[in-house]
Formats: C-alpha cells, sequence, structure tokens
C-alpha cells in the first residue's frame, strides 16, 4: 500500500485494513476520491514521543479556515473523520486528495467507510 492509499469497507464485511508509515515532517497525500465524505483516517504512533498530525486545509470555496493539527501520544492512536469540502484539493496536481504531514513516524490508515 502506498501511503495514503485508502481500503473501501462495505456493510457487513470484514476486511483487512492496511497501513502505511508517514514519514517525520514530509507531506502526504491521502486518496478522498470517491466518498470522500465517509474517509476515517487513523494515526499510530509508537515512538517513545508524542507527534503532531497536520490536515491542510484544502483549496476549494469553504477551505477558508485553518488547518486541523492535533497531538498523538507515545503509544495512543487517533482518528479522525474530516469534512471533505474543508480539506480536500480540488485542483492541480494532488487534486482529490488531503495534504497530511506527522512531526513524527506514524502507521496511517485511511479508509472509506460504507455509504
Amino acid at each position: 500500500m502506498a501511503l495514503g492509499d485508502k481500503t473501501l469497507l462495505k456493510l457487513n464485511e470484514a476486511k483487512e485494513i492496511a497501513s502505511a508509515n508517514s514519514t517525520a515532517n514530509t507531506a502526504f497525500y491521502a486518496d478522498a476520491e470517491g466518498g470522500d465524505y465517509k474517509l476515517l483516517l487513523t494515526f499510530a504512533n509508537a515512538g517513545d514521543s508524542s507527534g503532531n498530525v497536520t490536515i491542510a486545509v484544502g483549496d476549494g470555496p469553504l477551505g477558508a479556515g485553518k488547518d486541523l493539527t492535533f497531538a498523538v501520544g507515545a503509544g495512543k492512536t487517533k482518528a479522525v473523520v474530516i469534512d471533505s469540502a474543508y480539506f480536500k484539493i480540488y485542483s492541480g496536481e494532488h487534486k482529490d486528495t488531503f495534504k497530511i504531514t506527522t512531526t513524527a513516524q506514524m502507521a496511517v490508515t485511511v479508509v472509506e467507510l460504507p455509504q
């Protein structure tokens, strides 16, 4: 799985969820095509210290606010469902993605929940 690829879940069907490791302080782009308003992102920090995750505001008409930044403690996992209208990139090289940066290496999963 490339970082940012997503797993599509279906109702009443068990499926293995793939994760990939982020690189500290390097942006990656998570897939936001399809049912992007139902995207669950998880960030697992297996390191010895806390790290931050920043999801950048997108370039759409509703992306006029500020980035979402939160801490993930050492040995902890956090999950977030994000608003695509606010965070999605709608044009350019990274169209239909979300820009995410972590300050520590984390196992990241991107899951599209059933419609």
